[in-house]
């Protein structure tokens, strides 16, 4: 890049630069402004990540299902027929919202009214009774969570006022109102399992649960919710790496370029044998043996059944990363029916079970509709960047973002960041459909000054930004990807 070039880039004074070409590039005469923006910037700006089609379409997909008329949860309907259960209406909504806070942050965090948009909707859904009015008949208990328990307690309303820690959430809210409440909950946590003998149980898995009444502790024989809690304890993650490492042994059948699931009853003895032997648990005699020793054991149930598949993508999203991932979403993709509506992928239901071949094939709501868009979109450690490092109102306000856009433009973005080094807002985006549709956007908290916008490298205006100005941008966008870029010139 040649120091004229630079020169303009950094807002030069017009005055001083000269017209005609600079090292092959040609100068709007009316403006002395580059008409194209240099190779070097191009190739830099073509190199930064960008979503998938597949990422693109579960966006998508969470979009088209918090925009259908109240009342209406199409594509969303579970086992139970209530809304009682992990694939429930209020699992869903959230993990789609998690996995739009995900992508917000780490792939497209100049968007904010794209993400704005679509959380609003997405909360406006949580609000529906339909989600909500559950709690008012579980807060009276059972007897699956209180054997000993002789009358209903006495119900009420809200399902988050207590007996509800949700230590993210905690964490959140601190960082929202400057307190630091999250600290002695997660240490009470902790020590509230230490005194019962720790949160992993013997055969390596994280417990269930701990019924107080009855002073007893609730083992898991079944990957899942090992799978959830590791997904989803950022605060703890020496604990989640060191589980991680072997708690997909015997669960997780690598095939080649794929991972498959095997039933928790073959996984437990392929387990138990290899450990007792020492044996590796993959080895042909290991897993003959487990066969058949599988049969003569009880079923490891859960009813309705848990979304196993989900669970495990979230996981391995997080910990594992995506040499584990992929395998196992190249197994969805096979096997588990992807399906495209409306611009949005999603993944259809299937009964509990598992093929001739031993194939996993169920598909359940949750991980169709939410939990597998999630993986795609959340990164290795995503959570416990977030976590760690969460934005803070001062930072958001004064960082550059595009806002006037969301899905319901017919646009999808691929990218969507500020670059600060170059002072550049680049995006790129195409419509879901291929048909042609002017999209617009306002560029928002840019420095006062002089802005190019160009549209496929090539200059389509320039701009003069003073105080408290926005710059708005307008483009036609078809089935082909158009990249924008509003850079200070």
């Amino acid at each position: 890049m040649s120091r004229s070039e630079t020169r303009l880039l950094q807002n030069s004074d017009p005055s001083s630069l000269h017209l005609g070409a600079i090292d092959g590039k040609v100068f709007d005469n009316s403006s002395n402004v580059l008409t194209t923006l240099p190779d070097h910037l191009i190739k830099e700006f073509s190199q930064l990540p960008k979503l998938t089609k597949e990422q693109c379409g579960h966006l998508r997909h969470f979009h088209n299902l918090a925009s259908q008329q109240d009342g209406d949860w199409s594509f969303m309907g579970g086992a139970s027929g209530q809304d009682h259960d992990e694939g429930s209406y209020r699992y869903q909504l959230a993990f789609m919202a998690y996995a739009a806070g995900a992508a917000h942050y780490h792939h497209l965090p100049a968007l904010r009214s794209l993400f704005r948009s679509l959380l609003e909707k997405l909360i406006a859904k949580m609000l529906h009774p339909d989600v909500w009015s559950y709690w008012y008949l579980t807060s009276q208990s059972g007897n699956k969570l209180d054997p000993d328990l002789k009358e209903l307690r006495k119900p009420w309303a809200d399902p988050v006022c207590k007996e509800n820690v949700m230590i993210i959430a905690t964490r959140y809210n601190d960082v929202r109102n400057g307190t630091s409440i999250v600290e002695s909950v997660i240490e009470k946590y902790k020590q509230a399992w230490e005194s019962h003998g720790g949160m992993i149980s013997e055969n390596g898995l994280f417990r269930r649960w701990y019924a107080v009444r009855q002073d007893r502790v609730l083992v898991s024989q079944q990957l899942a919710h090992s799978a959830w809690v590791m997904a989803f304890m950022p605060w703890n993650y020496d604990l989640v790496k060191k589980v991680s490492s072997t708690a997909g042994t015997g669960f997780l059948q690598h095939l080649g370029d794929r991972i498959n699931i095997r039933p928790p009853e073959l996984a437990n003895e392929i387990r138990r044998i290899a450990t007792s032997t020492k044996s590796d648990p993959e080895s042909r005699s290991v897993i003959e043996e487990a066969r058949e020793a599988a049969k003569n054991q009880p079923p490891v149930e859960s009813r309705p059944p848990l979304p196993t598949f989900g669970f495990i993508a979230q996981w391995l999203s997080e910990v594992e990363g995506p040499s584990e991932l992929n395998p196992l979403l190249r197994h969805a993709d096979q096997y588990l029916n992807p399906t495209w509506n409306k611009g949005g992928l999603y993944y259809r239901r299937h009964d509990p079970g598992w093929d001739e071949d031993g194939n996993y094939l169920y598909m359940e709501p949750y991980s169709g509709n939410a939990a597998i868009g999630y993986s795609r979109l959340n990164v290795q450690g995503g959570q416990r960047q977030m976590f760690e490092h969460p934005w803070t109102k001062e930072e958001v306000q004064h960082r550059p973002c595009v806002e006037g856009v969301g899905l319901e433009s017919g646009v999808d973005f691929l990218r969507g960041v500020w670059v600060e080094e170059r002072k550049a807002m680049v995006t790129t985006m195409r419509s879901w459909e291929g048909k042609d549709v002017v999209a617009g956007f306002l560029a928002k908290g840019l420095e006062n000054g002089r802005w190019g916008i160009y549209v496929g490298g090539n200059l389509r205006e320039t701009v003069m930004k003073g105080e408290g100005e926005i710059v708005p941008v307008e483009v036609k966008v078809g089935r082909e990807e158009v990249d924008v870029v509003v850079v200070k010139i």
